[in-house]
Protein backbone atom coordinates (compact mmCIF):
# COMPACT_ATOMS: atom_id res chain seq x y z
CA UNK A 1 0.00 0.00 0.00
CA UNK A 2 2.94 2.22 0.73
CA UNK A 3 6.69 2.26 -0.68
CA UNK A 4 8.47 1.49 2.25
CA UNK A 5 11.81 4.11 1.79
CA UNK A 6 14.86 2.51 3.96
CA UNK A 7 15.30 4.49 6.81
CA UNK A 8 18.39 6.72 6.91
CA UNK A 9 19.11 7.84 10.43
CA UNK A 10 22.48 8.58 10.81
CA UNK A 11 22.17 10.48 13.57
CA UNK A 12 25.12 13.46 14.05
CA UNK A 13 24.04 14.41 17.71
CA UNK A 14 22.34 13.01 20.77
CA UNK A 15 21.45 15.55 23.29
CA UNK A 16 22.12 13.76 26.49
CA UNK A 17 19.09 14.21 29.36
CA UNK A 18 18.98 17.18 31.20
CA UNK A 19 18.00 17.37 34.41
CA UNK A 20 13.84 17.60 34.30
CA UNK A 21 14.27 16.81 30.45
CA UNK A 22 13.64 14.50 27.86
CA UNK A 23 16.20 13.15 25.32
CA UNK A 24 16.32 14.40 22.08
CA UNK A 25 18.38 13.07 18.99
CA UNK A 26 18.97 14.85 15.73
CA UNK A 27 19.72 13.38 11.80
CA UNK A 28 21.15 14.57 9.00
CA UNK A 29 18.20 16.60 7.64
CA UNK A 30 17.64 18.86 11.28
CA UNK A 31 20.60 21.14 12.46
CA UNK A 32 23.26 20.20 15.40
CA UNK A 33 22.01 22.28 18.58
CA UNK A 34 18.88 23.29 17.14
CA UNK A 35 16.44 24.76 20.14
CA UNK A 36 13.13 23.13 19.18
CA UNK A 37 10.42 24.28 21.31
CA UNK A 38 6.89 22.58 21.85
CA UNK A 39 3.73 22.82 23.94
CA UNK A 40 2.87 18.89 24.99
CA UNK A 41 0.12 17.23 25.68
CA UNK A 42 1.44 13.82 27.69
CA UNK A 43 -2.03 11.80 28.01
CA UNK A 44 -0.22 9.53 29.69
CA UNK A 45 1.64 11.38 32.11
CA UNK A 46 -1.09 13.17 32.52
CA UNK A 47 -0.27 16.94 32.33
CA UNK A 48 0.57 19.36 29.85
CA UNK A 49 4.47 20.89 29.09
CA UNK A 50 6.13 23.75 27.54
CA UNK A 51 9.75 21.53 26.82
CA UNK A 52 12.04 22.76 24.96
CA UNK A 53 15.54 20.58 23.55
CA UNK A 54 18.04 22.95 25.41
CA UNK A 55 16.63 24.49 28.37
CA UNK A 56 14.24 21.44 29.13
CA UNK A 57 11.24 21.69 31.05
CA UNK A 58 10.24 25.13 30.85
CA UNK A 59 6.50 24.85 32.11
CA UNK A 60 3.89 22.20 33.31
CA UNK A 61 0.20 21.86 34.44
CA UNK A 62 -1.88 18.91 35.50
CA UNK A 63 -4.33 17.36 33.21
CA UNK A 64 -5.40 14.32 32.99
CA UNK A 65 -6.98 12.79 30.09
CA UNK A 66 -5.23 15.32 27.77
CA UNK A 67 -6.08 15.01 24.52
CA UNK A 68 -5.39 18.11 22.17
CA UNK A 69 -3.50 21.13 23.09
CA UNK A 70 -3.05 24.63 21.40
CA UNK A 71 -1.98 27.82 22.78
CA UNK A 72 -3.07 31.85 21.97
CA UNK A 73 -0.71 34.27 20.78
CA UNK A 74 -1.03 35.85 24.19
CA UNK A 75 0.91 32.48 25.69
CA UNK A 76 -2.39 31.33 27.32
CA UNK A 77 -2.92 27.63 27.12
CA UNK A 78 -5.84 25.69 26.13
CA UNK A 79 -6.19 21.86 26.44
CA UNK A 80 -9.23 19.09 26.62
CA UNK A 81 -9.58 16.44 29.15
CA UNK A 82 -12.77 13.97 29.23
CA UNK A 83 -14.90 16.18 31.51
CA UNK A 84 -13.90 19.79 30.42
CA UNK A 85 -11.99 22.16 28.19
CA UNK A 86 -9.83 24.68 30.15
CA UNK A 87 -7.62 27.94 29.51
CA UNK A 88 -5.17 28.93 31.68
CA UNK A 89 -2.71 31.71 31.73
CA UNK A 90 0.67 29.86 33.00
CA UNK A 91 3.45 30.56 35.56
CA UNK A 92 5.96 30.72 33.83
CA UNK A 93 8.21 31.89 36.72
CA UNK A 94 6.76 28.77 38.72
CA UNK A 95 7.88 26.60 36.10
CA UNK A 96 4.03 25.26 36.91
CA UNK A 97 0.53 25.90 37.16
CA UNK A 98 -1.05 28.75 36.17
CA UNK A 99 -4.45 31.20 36.23
CA UNK A 100 -7.85 29.57 34.77
CA UNK A 101 -9.23 32.04 32.56
CA UNK A 102 -12.27 30.21 31.76
CA UNK A 103 -13.58 26.62 31.81
CA UNK A 104 -16.68 24.46 29.59
CA UNK A 105 -17.54 21.71 30.98
CA UNK A 106 -19.21 18.68 29.27
CA UNK A 107 -22.70 19.18 28.18
CA UNK A 108 -22.90 22.77 29.42
CA UNK A 109 -24.34 23.80 26.34
CA UNK A 110 -27.47 22.72 27.42
CA UNK A 111 -29.93 20.85 24.15
CA UNK A 112 -32.40 18.03 24.90
CA UNK A 113 -29.19 15.18 25.17
CA UNK A 114 -28.91 13.74 28.55
CA UNK A 115 -26.47 11.20 28.20
CA UNK A 116 -22.24 10.74 28.49
CA UNK A 117 -20.98 13.13 26.83
CA UNK A 118 -16.41 13.77 26.54
CA UNK A 119 -14.58 16.61 24.95
CA UNK A 120 -11.37 15.59 23.07
CA UNK A 121 -10.91 18.62 20.77
CA UNK A 122 -10.27 22.06 21.22
CA UNK A 123 -9.08 24.20 18.47
CA UNK A 124 -7.91 28.08 18.50
CA UNK A 125 -10.04 29.87 15.66
CA UNK A 126 -8.76 32.66 13.68
CA UNK A 127 -11.47 35.08 15.47
CA UNK A 128 -9.88 33.94 18.70
CA UNK A 129 -13.00 31.88 19.63
CA UNK A 130 -12.28 28.04 20.50
CA UNK A 131 -14.25 25.17 19.04
CA UNK A 132 -14.42 22.08 20.77
CA UNK A 133 -15.50 18.59 19.61
CA UNK A 134 -18.00 16.80 21.70
CA UNK A 135 -19.27 13.41 21.54
CA UNK A 136 -22.35 11.80 23.15
CA UNK A 137 -24.25 15.12 22.13
CA UNK A 138 -22.13 14.95 18.70
CA UNK A 139 -21.87 18.68 18.45
CA UNK A 140 -19.10 21.26 17.96
CA UNK A 141 -19.35 23.46 20.50
CA UNK A 142 -17.33 27.43 19.95
CA UNK A 143 -16.38 29.21 23.15
CA UNK A 144 -15.44 32.82 23.06
CA UNK A 145 -12.02 33.97 24.63
CA UNK A 146 -13.56 34.65 27.74
CA UNK A 147 -15.81 31.19 28.29
CA UNK A 148 -18.96 32.49 26.74
CA UNK A 149 -20.71 29.67 24.49
CA UNK A 150 -21.33 31.57 21.15
CA UNK A 151 -22.75 28.91 19.36
CA UNK A 152 -22.94 25.21 18.63
CA UNK A 153 -23.20 22.80 15.62
CA UNK A 154 -24.90 19.82 15.13
CA UNK A 155 -22.75 17.00 13.87
CA UNK A 156 -23.76 13.80 11.84
CA UNK A 157 -24.28 10.69 14.20
CA UNK A 158 -21.46 8.04 14.37
CA UNK A 159 -21.79 4.65 13.78
CA UNK A 160 -19.86 4.25 16.51
CA UNK A 161 -22.10 3.46 19.69
CA UNK A 162 -18.94 3.74 22.79
CA UNK A 163 -18.71 7.73 23.51
CA UNK A 164 -15.39 7.77 24.29
CA UNK A 165 -15.00 6.37 20.35
CA UNK A 166 -17.22 8.26 18.83
CA UNK A 167 -15.48 11.68 18.05
CA UNK A 168 -11.29 12.55 18.28
CA UNK A 169 -10.24 16.14 17.31
CA UNK A 170 -11.28 19.57 15.20
CA UNK A 171 -9.10 21.28 13.15
CA UNK A 172 -10.52 23.97 10.58
CA UNK A 173 -9.86 25.34 6.85
CA UNK A 174 -8.05 29.20 6.83
CA UNK A 175 -10.92 29.69 4.58
CA UNK A 176 -13.61 32.10 5.44
CA UNK A 177 -15.64 31.22 6.83
CA UNK A 178 -13.96 28.43 7.64
CA UNK A 179 -15.08 24.62 6.81
CA UNK A 180 -14.51 22.31 9.56
CA UNK A 181 -12.31 18.84 9.45
CA UNK A 182 -14.15 16.26 12.01
CA UNK A 183 -11.86 13.18 13.34
CA UNK A 184 -14.96 10.38 13.77
CA UNK A 185 -12.12 7.72 15.38
CA UNK A 186 -14.25 5.15 15.21
CA UNK A 187 -15.93 5.23 12.01
CA UNK A 188 -12.49 5.44 10.61
CA UNK A 189 -12.46 9.10 8.91
CA UNK A 190 -12.25 12.30 8.87
CA UNK A 191 -15.46 14.44 7.80
CA UNK A 192 -15.20 17.86 6.09
CA UNK A 193 -18.46 20.06 7.35
CA UNK A 194 -19.75 23.50 7.44
CA UNK A 195 -21.33 25.68 10.18
CA UNK A 196 -24.56 24.32 9.21
CA UNK A 197 -22.95 20.97 9.73
CA UNK A 198 -23.70 19.36 6.35
CA UNK A 199 -21.12 17.69 5.35
CA UNK A 200 -18.92 18.54 2.54
CA UNK A 201 -16.64 15.80 2.00
CA UNK A 202 -15.34 12.49 3.68
CA UNK A 203 -12.05 10.83 3.81
CA UNK A 204 -12.08 7.12 4.81
CA UNK A 205 -9.25 6.10 6.25
CA UNK A 206 -9.73 3.12 3.84
CA UNK A 207 -9.69 -1.14 3.89
CA UNK A 208 -6.86 -2.75 5.63
CA UNK A 209 -6.18 -0.75 8.36
CA UNK A 210 -7.65 -2.11 11.28
CA UNK A 211 -8.47 -1.07 14.81
CA UNK A 212 -10.89 0.30 17.57
CA UNK A 213 -10.09 3.80 16.26
CA UNK A 214 -8.21 4.98 12.71
CA UNK A 215 -8.67 8.66 12.55
CA UNK A 216 -7.23 10.40 15.26
CA UNK A 217 -6.98 14.22 13.40
CA UNK A 218 -7.21 15.05 9.96
CA UNK A 219 -4.87 18.59 9.42
CA UNK A 220 -6.15 20.48 5.94
CA UNK A 221 -3.33 21.34 4.03
CA UNK A 222 -2.68 23.23 0.52
CA UNK A 223 -4.66 22.53 -2.46
CA UNK A 224 -7.04 20.49 -0.30
CA UNK A 225 -4.98 18.26 0.94
CA UNK A 226 -5.66 15.95 4.17
CA UNK A 227 -3.33 14.81 6.56
CA UNK A 228 -4.77 12.26 8.74
CA UNK A 229 -3.41 10.43 11.87
CA UNK A 230 -4.57 6.83 12.41
CA UNK A 231 -4.66 5.91 15.37
CA UNK A 232 -4.83 2.02 15.76
CA UNK A 233 -4.29 1.92 12.41
CA UNK A 234 -1.02 2.48 13.47
CA UNK A 235 0.17 4.87 10.15
CA UNK A 236 -0.20 7.96 9.00
CA UNK A 237 -1.86 8.89 5.28
CA UNK A 238 -2.04 11.87 3.18
CA UNK A 239 -4.81 12.25 -0.02
CA UNK A 240 -5.59 14.54 -2.25
CA UNK A 241 -8.84 16.40 -2.67
CA UNK A 242 -10.20 13.93 -4.32
CA UNK A 243 -9.54 11.40 -2.07
CA UNK A 244 -6.50 9.75 -3.79
CA UNK A 245 -3.82 8.65 -1.09
CA UNK A 246 -0.47 10.39 -2.31
CA UNK A 247 1.76 9.76 0.59
CA UNK A 248 1.35 7.35 3.60
CA UNK A 249 3.61 6.28 6.90
CA UNK A 250 3.45 2.81 8.21
CA UNK A 251 5.82 1.18 10.58
CA UNK A 252 8.20 -0.61 8.21
CA UNK A 253 9.00 2.53 7.11
CA UNK A 254 10.36 4.00 10.53
CA UNK A 255 11.45 0.99 12.22
CA UNK A 256 13.49 2.94 14.03
CA UNK A 257 11.19 4.68 16.08
CA UNK A 258 8.76 1.91 17.01
CA UNK A 259 5.84 3.40 15.14
CA UNK A 260 2.35 2.56 16.87
CA UNK A 261 -0.89 4.55 17.59
CA UNK A 262 -0.18 7.62 15.76
CA UNK A 263 -2.16 10.60 17.48
CA UNK A 264 -1.38 13.78 16.11
CA UNK A 265 0.50 14.80 12.91
CA UNK A 266 1.48 18.06 11.54
CA UNK A 267 2.71 19.02 8.04
CA UNK A 268 5.49 21.66 8.99
CA UNK A 269 6.60 24.37 6.88
CA UNK A 270 9.52 22.54 5.51
CA UNK A 271 7.53 19.73 4.45
CA UNK A 272 8.42 17.23 7.30
CA UNK A 273 6.20 15.73 9.62
CA UNK A 274 5.40 15.78 13.31
CA UNK A 275 4.23 12.56 14.60
CA UNK A 276 2.77 12.05 18.22
CA UNK A 277 3.87 7.94 18.78
CA UNK A 278 1.73 7.51 21.51
CA UNK A 279 1.46 4.03 22.51
CA UNK A 280 5.17 2.63 22.86
CA UNK A 281 7.21 2.19 25.91
CA UNK A 282 10.41 4.57 27.27
CA UNK A 283 12.86 3.68 24.85
CA UNK A 284 10.97 4.81 21.48
CA UNK A 285 10.60 8.19 19.83
CA UNK A 286 7.20 9.62 21.58
CA UNK A 287 6.88 12.01 18.97
CA UNK A 288 9.30 12.34 16.04
CA UNK A 289 9.69 14.40 12.41
CA UNK A 290 10.12 12.84 9.25
CA UNK A 291 10.76 13.71 5.58
CA UNK A 292 8.78 13.15 2.44
CA UNK A 293 11.53 10.54 1.81
CA UNK A 294 10.73 8.56 5.35
CA UNK A 295 13.68 10.05 7.05
CA UNK A 296 13.94 10.40 10.71
CA UNK A 297 15.63 13.81 11.55
CA UNK A 298 14.18 14.57 15.02
CA UNK A 299 13.00 12.85 17.75
CA UNK A 300 11.63 12.72 21.35
CA UNK A 301 12.35 10.06 23.62
CA UNK A 302 10.54 9.06 27.05
CA UNK A 303 12.87 10.02 29.67
CA UNK A 304 10.32 12.55 30.68
CA UNK A 305 7.35 11.76 28.63
CA UNK A 306 5.00 8.53 28.81
CA UNK A 307 2.72 9.17 25.94
CA UNK A 308 2.61 12.17 24.04
CA UNK A 309 -1.24 12.50 21.88
CA UNK A 310 -1.02 15.94 20.88
CA UNK A 311 1.71 18.88 20.75
CA UNK A 312 2.12 22.27 18.92
CA UNK A 313 5.47 23.88 17.77
CA UNK A 314 6.58 27.65 19.57
CA UNK A 315 9.26 29.26 18.76
CA UNK A 316 11.96 31.04 21.55
CA UNK A 317 9.41 33.43 23.12
CA UNK A 318 7.33 30.36 24.27
CA UNK A 319 4.85 31.67 21.57
CA UNK A 320 2.98 30.62 18.70
CA UNK A 321 5.02 31.08 15.61
CA UNK A 322 3.66 33.88 13.56
CA UNK A 323 2.69 32.97 9.71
Amino acid sequence: MHGHAKLRVGFLACLGALMGSASTCYGQGEAKGSDRVLLVGDYTGRKVVIHSDGRGILWEHEAPGVYDVCMRPNGNVIFSTYPAVLEVTPDLGAKKGGKVVWRYACGSAGGPYQGKTEVHGCHLLPSGNVVISEAGSMRLVEVSPSGEIVGTIPLPPSKTGDVHSQLSLVRSTESAPPLFLVAYMGDGEVKVLDRTGRVVKTFPVGEGRTGSGTAYVGQALAAGHVLIGCADANCVVEFDGDGKEVWGLVADDVPAVDLSWTASVYRLPNGNTLVCNWARGKSSAKAFEVTPAKEVVWQLDGTYFKGISCLQVLDEHLRPPTP
